[in-house]
């Protein structure tokens, strides 16, 4: 029997299909699909910042690589030495978001702010590429 903070607490739920090990699934598919739909985009919007260039999106690939190889170790001992669990869990995900508000404060300055954004927001791309600074520098 599950105990008293796991059971359902809905109608819908008492039927035993949303099992803590099906919460705990499609809790990880949201986070994996974040992850990804985040690794997806941010390409998108380092080649509107140099329009004539893959360096940024290499360079992120290369950096984002060697975080894993570099600190990974450091994490997976920190998460072993963690009691309880929950709470290294709660640590990583708190990382997580602050790293993902963090880039795309830092993404949306790089493009100009709001008015440059609209346009590669709503899909003109080639408007936002000139309107970023490295093209309109090189123009000049």
């Amino acid at each position: 029997a599950l105990p008293s903070w796991l059971r359902p607490r809905c109608a819908a739920c008492a039927g035993g299909a949303w099992t803590p090990t099906v919460l705990l699934l499609l809790g990880h598919a949201a986070v994996r699909f974040g992850n990804r739909a985040w690794e997806f985009s941010v390409t998108f919007f380092l080649v509107a910042l140099a329009p004539n260039s893959l360096l940024l999106s290499a360079l992120f690939a290369l950096v984002e690589s060697l975080a894993v190889v570099l600190v990974g170790g450091y994490v997976g001992r920190f998460v072993d030495r963690v009691r309880p669990r929950m709470r290294a869990v709660a640590i990583g995900l708190a990382l997580n978001n602050a790293s993902a508000v963090v880039a795309t404060g830092i993404v949306f300055a790089l493009m100009g702010g709001a008015e440059d954004s609209a346009a590669f927001f709503t899909g003109d791309l080639t408007a936002a590429a000139a309107a970023t600074p490295s093209s309109s520098s090189s123009a000049a």
